[in-house]
C-alpha cells in the first residue's frame, strides 16, 4: 500500500511540464520546419487538456513564422477565449494544486502571455493588411493589462510598444490626432523608446501644432523628424508618393522556466536560452538600409512579470504545506498507521514540483526597422546574422508592392 501510495501521488504531480516539453514540435520550431511543427502540436491544440492553451499558443507561433497568418489567427483566438475563460480557476482545481502542484491545473497562460496572444494577433492582422483589425488588437493590449494592474491589483504598467504600434496604425488610416495622441503616450510611458522622437517632431509639424513642435525640437535636438508626406507629392492632389515598409524581426528565444533553487524545487525561475542568431540587416534591392532596434523586449518582461507574483505564489505553497499535513493526518487516522501517515505527507511535498510550462516557441525580443520608400515594387531581404556575422539564412519578399501613402509590413524569424 505504501509504494502505491507514493507512485499515486507522484503520478498526480502529473507531469504536465514533461508532457509539454516532450512534444516534438519544438526540435521542429528549432529547425525552421514550421509546417511540421504546426502539425506536430495539432492533435494536443485540437483536445481539451491541462496543456491544450500551451499547444494552441505554439501552433500559432508556427504558423506566425510560416507567414500563415489565417491560420494563427484562427488559432491565437482560439487561446484567447480559452485564457479568458481559465481565469476563473474552479475550485476543484485550486484545491488540487495545493494539495499536489501546480502541474496539475490546466495552464491557463502568464500574464505577459495573455497579452502577447493580442500582440501576435495585432501583428498577424498587420501582416496581411487588415489595419482596422490590427488596431482592435493594439488597443485590448492596453485594456488588458489597465484590467490587470487596477482590477488585479498587478504591479505592471502599460506597453509603450503596443501604443507605438497603434500611433503607426493610426497613422497609416491618416488619422492623425489619434497618432500623435498615442505616440505621445508612448513617450510617457518610456521616453528612451526607439526613434519616438522623430515622429513626435513629424507629427506635431503635420498637425501645425507650431508650439509643441518647438518643444519636441528642444526635448530631441539631435534628431531628424520622420518622413510625414509633405516632402513629396504625386501629381494626385493631397496624396504623397512614398509609401512606408515596416520589418519586424523575431530575435532569439525566449527564457525557459527552472526549477528556482536547489533547496526548493516547487518554484519557478527564468534562465536565459541561447540562439544562433545575433542580430538581423534588412536588405532593399540588394542594398542595407537602417539597423533593427528592439522595440518589445520579450526576455526582460517575462522574468519581471513572474517576479511580480513570486511572493503570491510562496504564500499559496505555504498554504498548500498546511493542506499536505491534514491530508497526511486523515490517511494516518484512517490506516490507524503513523509510519503510512508521515510516508503521505513526504510523497505530497516531493509531488511539489515547479510548474516548467511556459510558451517556449516565444522569440527573445522583437526589433522593427521603418523605412519609407516611393510607390513601387521592391524585392525585401531579411538576412538572419550569426554571433560572427556569418548569414545564418535569409527570409525573402520578393516583388514587394509599396503603395503611395500606405504601410506594408514584413515579419521575419
Amino acid at each position: 500500500m505504501r509504494g502505491f501510495l507514493c507512485g499515486a501521488l507522484l503520478a498526480l504531480a502529473g507531469c504536465a511540464s514533461d508532457r509539454y516539453l516532450a512534444n516534438g514540435g519544438h526540435d521542429l520550431l528549432r529547425r525552421r520546419e514550421w509546417d511540421k511543427a504546426a502539425a506536430a502540436f495539432a492533435v494536443e491544440a485540437a483536445k481539451p487538456g491541462v496543456n491544450q492553451v500551451l499547444f494552441l499558443l505554439d501552433q500559432g507561433t508556427a504558423y506566425f513564422a510560416g507567414h500563415k497568418y489565417n491560420e494563427a489567427i484562427e488559432v491565437f483566438l482560439k487561446a484567447e477565449k480559452l485564457t479568458e475563460i481559465k481565469d476563473y480557476t474552479s475550485i476543484s482545481e485550486e484545491v488540487g494544486t495545493l494539495a499536489t502542484s501546480d502541474n496539475v491545473r490546466g495552464y491557463k497562460g502568464e500574464d505577459y502571455e495573455k497579452v502577447l496572444i493580442n500582440v501576435y494577433l495585432a501583428l498577424s492582422y498587420a501582416a496581411l493588411g487588415k489595419l482596422e483589425d490590427a488596431q482592435v488588437e493594439a488597443r485590448k493590449i492596453n485594456l488588458i493589462l489597465y484590467k490587470m494592474i487596477h482590477e488585479g491589483k498587478r504591479n505592471y504598467e502599460e506597453s509603450p510598444f503596443a501604443r507605438y504600434f497603434a500611433a503607426m496604425l493610426w497613422e497609416a488610416g491618416r488619422e492623425w490626432n489619434s497618432a500623435y495622441i498615442d505616440y505621445k503616450k508612448t513617450w510617457e510611458l518610456d521616453a528612451g523608446f526607439p526613434d519616438v522622437g522623430r515622429d513626435l517632431v513629424a507629427m506635431a509639424k503635420r498637425m501645425g501644432f507650431n508650439d509643441e513642435e518647438k518643444k519636441w525640437k528642444e526635448t530631441f535636438p539631435h534628431v531628424e523628424p520622420r518622413w510625414t508626406g509633405e516632402q513629396l507629392r504625386s501629381p494626385v492632389r493631397g496624396t504623397s508618393s512614398e509609401g512606408e515598409l515596416v520589418a519586424i524581426f523575431e530575435k532569439g528565444l525566449s527564457p525557459a522556466k527552472m526549477p528556482r533553487n536547489d533547496s526548493d524545487s516547487s518554484l519557478p525561475r527564468y534562465i536565459p536560452r541561447f540562439s544562433n542568431s545575433a542580430s538581423a540587416r534588412l536588405k532593399v534591392n540588394g542594398e542595407t538600409t537602417a539597423p533593427f532596434v528592439r522595440v518589445l523586449d520579450i526576455a526582460g518582461t517575462s522574468t519581471r512579470y513572474l517576479e511580480d507574483r513570486i511572493g503570491r505564489m510562496m504564500a499559496a505553497k505555504l498554504a498548500g504545506t498546511a493542506v499536505k499535513g491534514a491530508l497526511a493526518y486523515g490517511v494516518n487516522k484512517l490506516s490507524k498507521n503513523e509510519d503510512l501517515g508521515w510516508i503521505a505527507f513526504i510523497a505530497l511535498l516531493a509531488a511539489d514540483r515547479a510548474d516548467l510550462r511556459s510558451w517556449r516557441s516565444l522569440p527573445a525580443e522583437l526589433q522593427m526597422v521603418r523605412l519609407p520608400l516611393r510607390a513601387g515594387t521592391y524585392d525585401v531581404q531579411v538576412e538572419v546574422l550569426g554571433w560572427s556575422g556569418e548569414v545564418l539564412w535569409t527570409e525573402a519578399f520578393p516583388k514587394l508592392e509599396i503603395k503611395a501613402g500606405q504601410k506594408k509590413f514584413v515579419i521575419a524569424r
